[in-house]
């Protein structure tokens, strides 16, 4: 096991975090050289017919776009934290689902915000659960179901923490049997020991 934030990750977890900063910085430098020999290739074949100005601002393009693609260095200077949820509030959102057939379509959905003090006195609202009704040939798909129905999963006063390099936060929740895999998301019930969706180790006895 690894300390991350004071708290002892299984070993799953930790080489699934090493996994994906190294598939950032991979995907950054690959994205990267290709964007800069298009850049000078670009520069030589048209230098006759353009400005340097808009070279330089082609070149430029070509540098920032990587660095969002690949999430680098953003993933490399994500820090872990713990918190305190102060406030629980439902906000709706917009998702997007594929149809199976290429096609694109919105649909409504509400989203469970808890807003958390960190231990260093910053306000932060992190996602927590998410809920909507998306069409899957004709038929309505409900993800997770109604939203009202786990607004007391939460309560003010659970700890919050987030460690380095995952995207979902892990909630101590004191209010539900159920658990959150911080590298999928999905919920699970605490007598497990691993998750159902993923199979990556859950953290427990925090």
């Amino acid at each position: 096991m690894a300390k991350f934030n004071n708290v002892d990750l299984p070993n799953d977890i930790v080489k699934c975090v090493y996994k994906k900063i190294a598939r950032c910085v991979i995907t950054f430098m690959i994205l990267e050289s290709v964007a800069i020999i298009t850049g000078v290739l670009s520069w030589q074949a048209l230098d006759a017919k353009m400005g340097a100005f808009l070279h330089i601002c082609i070149l430029i393009l070509l540098i920032i776009v990587p660095v969002f693609a690949s999430g680098f260095p953003f993933k490399l200077i994500d820090k872990s934290w713990t918190g305190i949820v102060e406030d629980i509030c439902i906000k709706e959102k917009t998702g997007t689902y594929a149809d199976g057939e290429g096609e694109v379509f919105p649909y409504p959905k509400n989203v469970i915000y808890l807003k958390v003090r960190k231990d260093n006195g910053k306000e932060k609202y992190i996602a927590a659960k998410e809920f909507g009704i998306r069409h899957h040939k004709g038929f309505p798909v409900s993800n997770e179901g109604d939203v009202t129905k786990h607004l007391d999963d939460y309560s003010e006063g659970d700890k919050v923490y987030h460690f380095y390099g995952l995207k979902h936060c892990y909630v101590v929740r004191k209010n539900s049997e159920m658990t959150e895999c911080v590298v999928c998301g999905s919920s699970n019930t605490k007598e497990r020991d691993d998750c159902l969706c993923c199979g990556h180790s859950l953290i427990k006895n925090i």
